[in-house]
């Protein structure tokens, strides 16, 4: 008699938790990659109109015989305090490297 008092609350412990109809559900995920389409490199001339003068009113550039010492030193001052920080001259840093740059821009673009 012990015994089956001990085991019945136990049994209906046991039914109640079994019985009581909610399913253990796991969240889960699924992640599905999809493979990215390789695409053609183009060059940045061929992507860019060289023919554009951009945006200003600068529509033509002459340059003089001479280069203006004064003007070459403001214009370097300004590039170190402005330009430096994203434009290392030989290599590609945050933006392009100026080296080369009058090959994929016009000068009255630059």
């Amino acid at each position: 008699m012990k015994f089956l008092s001990k085991l019945i609350p136990i049994l209906t412990i046991l039914l109640l938790f079994n019985c009581s109809g909610k399913k253990d559900q796991t969240d889960s995920f699924d992640i599905t990659k999809s493979k990215a389409k390789p695409t053609e490199e183009t060059k940045a001339s061929e992507r860019v109109d060289l023919e554009n003068k951009g945006v200003g009113p600068v529509t033509e550039v002459v340059l003089a015989a001479e280069i203006d010492q004064d003007l070459a030193r403001t214009g370097e001052g300004v590039f170190k305090q402005s330009c430096v920080i994203c434009h290392k001259p030989d290599v590609k840093f945050i933006g392009p490297a100026p080296k080369g740059i009058l090959d994929r821009r016009s000068p009255e673009w630059v």
